[in-house]
């Protein structure tokens, strides 16, 4: 059974999303973000192309620095 998705508009402000309206995220939620933009900057699709390589390791690893304030 596919799970269901709900549209959430947010803006960016001071380098985190901010939901917009209503809808209230419950914490750890897991979030898609995409962007409606028709052109993205060479440096900034390099960085979206770097985030897309990192395997479910670094992400593992990466949970661990926060969990030790080593992020």
């Amino acid at each position: 059974m596919a799970a269901e998705k709900v549209v959430v508009s947010g803006i960016v402000k001071g380098g985190v999303v901010v939901p917009q309206g209503e809808i209230l995220l419950p914490e750890g939620a897991y979030v898609e973000i995409v962007f409606p933009f028709t052109h993205v900057s060479p440096e900034l699709q390099s960085e979206f192309d770097a985030w897309n390589r990192a395997g479910d390791k670094a992400w593992r690893m990466i949970d661990e620095w926060e969990k030790e304030g080593q992020a």
